[in-house]
């Protein structure tokens, strides 16, 4: 009795070696290699598509079934136009024989520059065995940067003088392939009046004028900072450009000034000359 239920202990772990054996020498003879095979363009920028082409290699010996390609995990600012799941119906061939599929991934406005990654699953088998295989693949993502700079500077009259008011115009240009976003400049100068201005965007090849009034209170050559703030998809950027102004000398100015003097010393006379008269006048009253 003892003899016989060892022999069918034995039986039975010969059994399920065997059973392992096989499904270990299916293991190692069915093969299912994932790769990119392209990434068109192979960097994207924001608002624009890239395809991903993929390719499935039978790198074994035995027929795999039930091949199913999934993307598992992806950015919410990316989309995806082909379905998740792939299904591979077909019997793959033998080895080297390959599957291919092309997904279109669009980058919405919402994305930023840098590395995007998918996770995805492979599976495959027989009726014997299932194989699972998990990896990731990425895509780039750039974006072209601003590049804000003084296009010209004017003034309204050309030539301002000392007490006028003065218009300044300084037109701003977007060299850049980016777009530039809250660009607000303002002018640092030694005088009164509205000396900020708010652009808003320029977009790449755009300009646009930032206007200050200005009241000069003195002539000659005056040092000024041109400073320009803006965003864009790098983040907060800031330049400054020294500038001068050239103010003459209000003639005007001058002669309403000596007009003024002759009148307050014409004033100051009158009155010295009144008391004087006065005085004179009441001493020959008391004679």
């Amino acid at each position: 009795m003892n003899e016989r239920k060892l022999m069918i202990g034995i039986l039975g772990i010969l059994a399920i070696l065997l059973l392992t054996s096989g499904v270990h020498a299916f293991a190692d003879t069915m093969c299912v290699d994932f790769q990119v095979t392209d990434i068109t363009p192979s960097s994207v920028e924001i608002g624009e598509e890239v395809t991903v082409g993929i390719q499935l290699d039978n790198c074994g010996s035995e027929l795999p079934e039930n091949v199913r390609f999934e993307i598992t995990r992806f950015s919410n600012d990316i989309i995806i136009k082909e379905p998740l799941v792939i299904d591979f119906k077909k019997p793959f061939g033998y080895a080297n024989s390959d599957r291919f599929n092309i997904y279109h991934l669009y980058v919405t406005d919402e994305s930023s520059p840098g590395e995007y990654v998918f996770e995805y699953k492979l599976s495959y088998g027989n009726k014997e065995l299932s194989i699972e295989k998990e990896g990731n693949f990425s895509v780039t993502v750039t974006s072209q940067e601003s590049d804000l700079n003084i296009a010209y500077v004017k003034t309204e009259p050309i030539l301002p003088k000392a007490g006028d008011e003065v218009t300044l115009t300084i037109r701003l240009e977007n060299f850049g392939r980016g777009d530039a976003n809250s660009v607000k400049a303002k002018v640092d100068i030694p005088f009164f009046g509205i000396k900020e201005s708010f652009l808003g965007e320029l977009e790449s090849g755009d300009d646009s004028s930032a206007v200050f009034t200005l009241v000069p209170d003195k002539s000659g050559v005056v040092n000024y900072d041109l400073i320009v703030t803006y965003k864009d998809d790098f983040g907060s950027k800031e330049f400054t450009e020294s500038l001068e102004l050239n103010i003459k000398e209000n003639t005007r100015s001058n002669v309403l000034t000596i007009i003024i003097i002759i009148v307050l010393v014409s004033l100051v006379g009158g009155i010295i000359y009144y008391f004087k008269s006065k005085k004179a006048l009441n001493k020959k009253e008391k004679k």
